[in-house]
């Protein structure tokens, strides 16, 4: 009997910090055969927009190769900076970096579609797919880069392809889940953006599927046979699959599970430079500029109070650091005293920061980088 094992992270949004020192000594221990990330790994902290503006090989390229991933996938946000910069990054990775529904606009595939590594005598296939709703998720100067395709389109038709050439299929699939993966219970509605359990209802030949992008944290085995992990974020957690193959070439499932990684600090050459960075002065006339300008409204009230460039990535945390808001011109006034200036018959947009609106009034949730839009565009 065969045997392999695999660890997978996904989500890690440029956070070094929150337990990826640990992951490099746990494969070791463990004596996993495969490190998996499952997209988002390069963008979405302070160190990564830092990185970018510095310009070149972002430090998370090379700290991808000390853990010693084996094969990496692109999330959604991996792709805010531009596809250039995002395969100039690629380029530096010693990990098999795939995705099989992510094109160019000339309808070519960005990288392969996936990859087959051969371990301990087993042929493992790992697919890349990125969530359907992409166009919805990314910045709009990225969005027109590439052409993502429906996932479960493109493993309809891979699917058989591959499951000629491998023992085991693993899919990393960046998107999320919205029914238990083991008794089907629905826990949100479907959406393009989360379509994990649609992908093991619909395609038993998949052995282990990762998925990501919701943040969440969940570990089960599909009635199909089909071991899943979605381990969180920012690095704090770790997702384990063990599997067997028998003499006819039955995969069985042998563990299955989420496992805590400790904090520690990951050495980084220029820290300090990075440090310093976090206490550049913010221009809040210029942030406020630039808001006002990219989402338009009749009025926009943010409660941005940042001296810094580290104050203001508190002033603009996630998921949603901007709602547009629709009121009465009566809500408006009661709300926030404008009585004067404004007309108590007609109606309003907003756009505001959280906590100033009540929340049943909130038209459209932004789910953005704002803090990396801020300082890419300069508007600090």
């Amino acid at each position: 009997m065969m045997t392999i094992s695999l660890l997978a992270t996904t989500d890690v949004h440029g956070y070094i910090d929150e337990g990826l020192g640990d992951l490099k000594g746990l494969k070791a221990s463990l004596g996993a055969d495969l490190l998996i990330d499952n997209g988002d790994f390069f963008i979405g902290s302070s160190l990564a927009t830092f990185a970018y503006v510095n310009g070149g090989e972002s430090p998370l390229v090379g700290i991808a190769n000390d853990i010693g991933y084996d094969v990496m996938i692109p999330g959604n946000h991996d792709l805010d900076f531009g596809l250039d910069w995002l395969i100039s990054q690629v380029n530096g990775l010693e990990a098999d970096y795939v995705c099989a529904n992510l094109f160019d606009t000339h309808m070519q595939l960005v990288f392969e579609p996936y990859t087959i590594k051969v371990v301990n005598g087993i042929k493992v296939a790992v697919i890349g797919l990125l969530t359907g709703a992409f166009n919805r998720l990314t910045t709009r100067s990225s969005v027109l880069d590439v052409v993502v395709k429906p996932p479960i389109k493109v493993l309809n038709s891979l699917i058989i392809q591959i499951k000629d050439m491998a023992d085991l299929i693993v899919v990393a699939y960046h998107g999320g889940i919205t029914n238990n993966p083991v008794t089907g219970e629905v826990w949100t509605y479907p959406s393009s953006e989360d379509e994990a359990y649609q992908l093991m209802e619909q395609f038993p030949e998949i052995d282990s599927l990762i998925c990501g992008h919701q943040h969440f944290i969940n570990a089960g085995i599909h009635p199909r046979n089909i071991a899943l992990v979605q381990p969180g974020t920012q690095g704090k957690v770790v997702g384990y699959q063990a599997f067997s193959l028998n003499q006819e070439s039955k995969v069985e499932i042998l563990e299955n599970k989420i496992i805590p990684l400790t904090a520690q600090e990951f050495p980084l050459d220029n820290r300090s430079e990075y440090e310093d960075w976090l206490e550049t002065e913010v221009d809040l006339a210029k942030v406020s500029e630039y808001i006002t300008t990219a989402y338009p409204a009749d009025f926009h009230f943010l409660n941005y109070t940042a001296e810094t460039l580290d104050d203001l990535i508190a002033d603009t945390q996630g998921p949603f650091p901007l709602s547009r808001y629709y009121l009465s011109g009566e809500e408006l006034a009661e709300y926030l005293d404008l009585a004067e200036v404004i007309n108590t018959s007609k109606n309003y947009t907003v756009i505001a920061s959280p906590g100033i609106l009540p929340e049943y009034r909130i038209r459209e949730q932004y789910l953005i980088p704002l803090f990396d839009e801020l300082v890419t565009h300069q508007a600090y």
